[in-house]
């Protein structure tokens, strides 16, 4: 028998069916307790296998914090979506621009309006209110505030464009991108914006028809509050301004809303039918001569005269799409017609000489189009619209200047 007390091998001689085995003292208690068991007679049945250890008690789940299904999932996509809620401003474009505009069908005196504005940098912007994958976009300083709402990963939905004409856009998610196809409800594709955040500023990429990337990349603008609460601000006077830089103000054609009933359906247009007289001129009239191709004595005289305000007149029948306004006051009474929606046409200009014009409902706000018939130059877009019980004329100078009648 083997004992709790080591023994050396010479006093303590082995016994039939129980071998004396050399000890480490780590190892002897356990020993000595496996051979104090009794031991069955040779043989006998089997030992018996070992008691196996019981199974390790599973960690309680904490009751204040239950497992969802999907819950990981969810806070991981909440993650990498960006949240693009705020007031956004144009302040640089990169790529041609003009190229893009073509693709998204712009026309020519649209095109060169832009261009003239510079694009709109400065003016044009974005409030955009998100909640998760649902989305409005409010787009400013355009003709008219135009709103584009959808919502990600839903089929194609009907909405509003930046220009206010109605179009169909599908949006996705790619990791940390908001991608937004976009179409014509008659199935003219639009080029596909990327909209992303890099290092705070908004980024709207797109592609022209020939591969070329154009990029608007948009600031942040404080809301109302954040500016009252800045200035407020004991330190107001030591930060720099966060506010945009002043800019002249946009024609009140290109402000005003529009008259739209509903997206795609029929909108209301002003009748401008009656007689008017020039009551007064707002902006650089005579650089606006000069545009329309005055030589400078006729600038001289009319400037003697004072644009003839008080004496120029405009008898105005409307028809339907049917426009015709009788100049009156000039050297001679002459007559411009106009049919609106139509391919260009010609007509007569106020001074009489022939003009290829091309003019077309812009909401409440007629925009005609017009370039000179022998040598097809561009003449400046003229504006027209009612505000209250007064007809405004408005046209940009080649300088940008803002003039209106």
């Amino acid at each position: 028998a083997c004992t709790s007390e080591r023994a050396s091998p010479a006093s303590a001689p082995a016994e039939a069916g129980c071998p004396t085995p050399i000890l480490l003292p780590q190892q002897q208690p356990m020993l000595t307790r496996l051979c104090m068991a009794e031991i069955p007679a040779v043989g006998s049945s089997p030992l018996p296998p070992p008691p196996q250890p019981p199974p390790p008690l599973a960690a309680p789940t904490p009751s204040a914090a239950p497992s969802v299904a999907g819950a990981s999932s969810l806070k991981e996509v909440d993650n990498r979506v960006p949240d693009f809620t705020g007031r956004w401003l144009l302040s640089r474009i990169e790529g041609d621009f003009h190229a893009l505009m073509v693709d998204v069908g712009a026309g020519w005196w649209q095109r060169w309006l832009a261009k003239r504005m510079n694009y709109g940098i400065g003016k044009v912007g974005q409030d955009i209110e998100q909640s998760g994958d649902d989305f409005t976009i409010v787009h400013q300083g355009g003709r008219c505030p135009a709103t584009t709402a959808f919502r990600v990963g839903a089929p194609p939905q009907r909405t509003g464009g930046p220009d206010g004409a109605p179009m169909l856009v599908m949006a996705r998610w790619e990791d940390s991108a908001l991608r937004v196809r976009m179409r014509r409800p008659d199935g003219k594709k639009l080029p596909t914006g990327v909209r992303r955040l890099i290092d705070g500023n908004m980024v709207v990429e797109g592609k022209t028809s020939s591969g070329k990337v154009v990029r608007r990349i948009f600031t942040r603008r404080p809301t109302g509050q954040e500016e009252a609460a800045r200035q407020r601000s004991p330190a107001a006077a030591e930060r720099p301004s966060l506010a945009a830089p002043a800019s002249p103000p946009l024609p009140l054609a290109l402000l005003a809303p529009a008259a739209h009933t509903s997206l795609g359906g029929a909108s209301s247009v002003p009748d401008f039918s009656g007689r008017w007289v020039l009551r007064r001129i707002e902006g650089k009239f005579e650089d606006l001569m000069a545009d329309f191709g005055a030589d400078l004595a006729t600038r001289r005289v009319a400037r003697r005269m004072k644009f003839g305000i008080g004496k120029i007149m405009q008898e105005i029948t409307c028809a339907g799409n049917e426009l015709s306004i009788v100049n009156i006051g000039g050297r001679e009474v002459t007559t411009t017609k106009l049919s609106i929606g139509a391919a260009e046409h010609l007509a007569s200009g106020p001074d009489g000489s022939p003009i290829l014009v091309q003019p077309r409902w812009e909401g409440s706000c007629l925009w005609t189009a017009m370039r000179k018939a022998e040598d097809g130059s561009a003449l400046p877009l003229v504006m027209r619209r009612l505000v209250g019980a007064e007809m405004v004329l408005e046209s940009i100078t080649s300088s940008g200047e803002v003039v209106r009648r």
